[in-house]
């Protein structure tokens, strides 16, 4: 959901909304994770949410969960300036 002409809600959905999305939130765990396979950031963002799953739609993307379960596997610790994150 966003702005849209005038300033009235504008609601955008499908996969043509959710791939730069997506994409941005992976290529800034890449980044903050640059030893993470691309298999370990694919994973941790499939992870996220209710559990497993192979998509990431429904439910949405969850980018700080991610973030969580990579941070955890870097050092075995909470994440910096967050709270911990409980994952299956």
């Amino acid at each position: 959901m966003g702005l849209g002409v005038g300033g009235s809600p504008l609601v955008i959905t499908g996969t043509s909304a959710a791939a730069p999305f997506v994409a941005g939130a992976v290529a800034l765990l890449l980044s903050e994770f640059p030893a993470a396979t691309p298999a370990e950031v694919r994973s941790a963002v499939l992870r996220t949410g209710s559990g497993k799953r192979r998509t990431v739609v429904p439910p949405l993307l969850d980018a700080w969960a991610a973030y969580t379960i990579l941070d955890r596997g870097a050092n075995g610790s909470p994440p910096r300036g967050g709270r911990p994150l409980r994952v299956p």
